[in-house]
């Protein structure tokens, strides 16, 4: 799977939407992702979307935090490809 921004990327635009890639065609629950911010100290809401069950889309539903550690986490024990393997 491939994720923008990279892992410890910093000067992210603000307003950007996470695009989360997996290798192959997936079904993943909205569940399955988690975004959190060190200040805010809870979960942030976000939208989700995907393309073809290869990439999903995860955007915010507000800005995130300028000087703030921000984290998407994605619990893989949720992630199903579509072969039906974990």
């Amino acid at each position: 799977q491939s994720t923008f921004p990279a892992n410890n990327a910093v000067n992210v635009p603000i307003g950007s939407t996470l695009p989360v890639t997996f290798s192959e065609a997936v079904t993943a629950p909205q569940g399955a992702f988690t975004l959190t911010c060190a200040t805010v100290m809870d979960e942030v809401p976000f939208t989700f979307s995907n393309t073809g069950q290869v990439t999903y889309q995860i955007d915010p539903s507000a800005s995130l935090p300028a000087t703030d550690d921000c984290t998407l986490t994605i619990d893989g024990a949720q992630i199903i490809d579509l072969d039906g393997a974990p």
